[in-house]
């Protein structure tokens, strides 16, 4: 016989939904475009510049990404619901 058996923290994926840390994330980043020198040719201060866009873009849709998961799982919770015979 073959068993599959998945386990899954939902606590870990409902934590990645929260903005909090990529606005920190953002903000250190920002901080350390403060320190480049104001003519950086590396590089570094575009792709700085960009990965702080990145993690301000994520904190900014998360909390509605958050929300529609949870009306999902709420549909899905009650179709589960009538699914269940009655005994």
């Amino acid at each position: 016989m073959d068993r599959v058996t998945a386990i899954f923290d939902v606590s870990l994926f409902e934590r990645d939904l929260d903005a909090a840390g990529y606005l920190e994330q953002g903000a250190l980043i920002r901080q350390a475009i403060g320190l480049l020198p104001d003519h950086d040719d590396s590089g570094r201060r575009q792709n700085l510049e960009e990965l702080a866009a990145l993690n301000e873009f994520l904190a900014e849709r998360n909390p509605s990404l958050k929300l529609e998961r949870l009306k999902r799982l709420k549909r899905l919770r009650a179709a589960s619901a009538e699914e269940v015979p009655e005994r």
